[in-house]
């Protein structure tokens, strides 16, 4: 044609055929379809972590509790042996001074026993004078 002298003039008018526009239809249909069921399986697993978070959620709550409860039962025990630790504080005071008590009356009766023994002693020595010694 440019032997003739006509040129083709270029409009930017041109339109691809209906079998290569079909093809791409297609084709985008398939990547599509791809893209809905990827979106499906990260939706699920979406609603899946969250139903482990729940989960997890729920479990820390209940631990909470447990631990809140221990808590309380570590405090209510420290209470109790300090109670009993000062109890027993005093009650070794006690038994302290009852020792002491016991060792001062333990030495008084020994004294009280040295003296009646020396008494005996002077009671027999007098009776068996008495019986020796004829009468004054």
């Amino acid at each position: 044609m440019q032997d003739y002298g006509i040129e083709w003039e270029k409009l930017g008018t041109h339109e691809q055929h209906l079998d290569v526009l079909d093809y791409k239809k297609k084709m985008r249909a398939r990547e599509v379809a791809v893209l809905e069921s990827k979106i499906d399986v990260v939706e699920r697993q979406l609603k899946s972590r969250k139903m482990i978070l729940n989960d997890a959620d729920n479990a820390i709550e209940q631990l909470d509790k447990k631990y809140a409860e221990k808590s309380e039962a570590v405090k209510q025990l420290d209470s109790d042996i300090e109670d009993k630790t000062a109890k027993l504080e005093s009650t070794t005071k006690q038994l302290a001074a009852d020792q002491l008590f016991l060792q001062v009356t333990l030495a008084n009766v020994a004294q009280i026993n040295d003296i009646d023994s020396i008494e005996v002693n002077v009671q027999g020595s007098v009776i068996r004078s008495r019986l020796l010694d004829p009468i004054m």
